[in-house]
């Protein structure tokens, strides 16, 4: 994405590649999209360290926030920014139409016959990036979400320092208008008693702590006594090698829905499974909004919404 990006990304639509005055770029090449579309990357640049991705759909105003977010960070090594348009004109026209920074990148991910937005939709759009990238990390930052200037630059030092592949920071809560989270519910949760205990439980564990937003996310390992399992993707930097081998799950049921499993959540499960050794910065540089699909219980998130799709 930048001002000649035009030039910086290439439009997808349906289940063959848009190539002309609708979507110019540069050199492309074709990859495998979600379910069988086609999806297009432009050439590569010069070799970074992280490739940050951020799926959008629906959505302008938040994105050039979080875009102007990314662009906050200065890890060692570089970053490029790959923002992963699914099926969206306003998103597509806001892309092509502004002047972007030379490290962003687009593309418009197509929908074919079935496709729907929701967590089996995102983890096919996430796994797509990360075969688009060639980074040796990755993070994820959601259209809705923001990062402190030194989010990236920690956790490279984190993973630095322990050898680890699987690093993460924590996070600052706020509703959508960006005022604190400071109420002792869950927000995940749509019963408000039972809001109330998990908030309870979650307070007893050290995670979160009354009169402030901060929550202190982590990732037990196996055997531990009522573990904590709670990293948001935003918080994660991880290694493109270790997500190739265990990608974003898309499988999602009606215990899933009951439950509000998103993605995160079955990355972690899978992470713990596999022993694989994780750290934290202890920093919350991640700035996350209420208001999505998770913790959205108001209305429907979006027409097209399905979580089990």
């Amino acid at each position: 994405r930048s001002s000649s990006d035009a030039d910086a990304g290439a439009a997808v639509s349906g289940p063959a590649a848009k190539h002309g005055p609708e979507a110019p770029g540069p050199r492309a090449t074709a990859v495998a999209g979600p379910a069988g579309a086609v999806s297009v990357t432009p050439e590569r640049r010069t070799a970074v360290a992280v490739t940050v991705v951020t799926i959008t759909r629906t959505r302008p105003a938040l994105l050039a926030r979080a875009l102007a977010s990314a662009q906050t960070q200065s890890p060692p090594g570089g970053f490029e920014h790959l923002v992963v348009a699914d099926d969206c004109d306003d998103t597509h026209a806001l892309l092509r139409g502004r002047e972007l920074p030379q490290n962003v990148r687009w593309l418009l991910a197509g929908r074919g016959p079935g496709e729907v937005s929701g967590p089996g939709r995102s983890s096919r759009l996430r796994n797509m990036a990360v075969r688009i990238s060639e980074s040796p990390w990755i993070a994820f930052l959601d259209d809705d979400n923001e990062w402190e200037p030194d989010h990236l630059t920690s956790l490279l030092e984190c993973a630095r320092r322990t050898g680890h592949r699987a690093v993460h920071s924590q996070l600052r809560m706020f509703h959508p208008d960006g005022t604190p989270y400071l109420e002792q519910l869950d927000p995940w949760t749509a019963d408000e008693d039972a809001a109330r205990a998990e908030y309870a439980r979650m307070r007893a564990r050290g995670v979160v702590a009354p009169g402030t937003c901060v929550r202190r996310d982590r990732l037990d390992p196996l055997g531990a006594p009522d573990p904590v399992v709670s990293v948001d993707t935003g918080e994660w930097l991880l290694a493109r090698e270790l997500l190739l081998r265990l990608p974003f799950r898309d499988d999602f049921d009606a215990a899933d829905e009951a439950a509000r499993t998103g993605e995160d959540d079955k990355l972690a499960a899978d992470l713990r499974r596999a022993r694989e050794p994780v750290s934290c910065t202890g920093l919350p540089t991640l700035r996350y909004y209420l208001g999505g699909y998770s913790n959205n219980f108001a209305s429907a998130f979006d027409p097209t919404f399905s979580w089990r799709a």
